[in-house]
């Protein structure tokens, strides 16, 4: 009977799953081509390359990956506690996500999106008052409206 107990209790032990720690997986992605307007839905402007850090609050580094080439990152055996969650890329501005709570056997999914260090060339808008033609300044005068031309409704 004893034999039988103890065979039984080291065939559950091998059956259940090995504690390890918690897990933190997600995409870095370029956040203006997230966001641009041709951009096809869903889908990331992915970051090859990009290194992320798990650290302590106290910025000690815990964990690091580096993203594969659809812009994906795996850290994993991540004791559980709190930390924060640094992505870095070259010519992009590096983001750290703080207050993250990792736990025990669990799996997090952070999607993280950078910013570049340049920002793209976009035309002037012009906001300014109405050209008056030539090289002639705004006045006020320029800007008053006659209440006599104004129709009533």
């Amino acid at each position: 009977m004893k034999l039988k107990l103890t065979l039984t209790a080291c065939l559950a032990l091998a059956a259940a799953p090995a504690l390890a720690g918690g897990e933190i997986r997600g995409e870095v992605a370029d956040a203006l081509l997230l966001k641009s307007s041709w951009n096809e839905a869903g889908r990331l402007p992915q970051l090859a390359g990009a290194r992320v850090t798990l650290q302590t609050p106290a910025e000690q580094p815990v964990a690091q990956a580096v993203t594969d080439g659809q812009g994906r990152y795996r850290l994993g055996d991540i004791p559980e506690g709190e930390y924060c969650l640094l992505a870095e890329s070259p010519d992009y501005r590096p983001f750290l996500r703080r207050d993250i709570r990792v736990r025990e056997g669990r799996v997090l999914r952070i999607n993280l999106e950078l910013l570049p260090l340049k920002l793209p060339d976009v035309p002037p808008v012009n906001a300014g008052p109405p050209e008056t033609g030539g090289d002639k300044p705004v006045s006020l005068e320029d800007l008053y409206i006659d209440p006599s031309r104004v129709r009533k409704p």
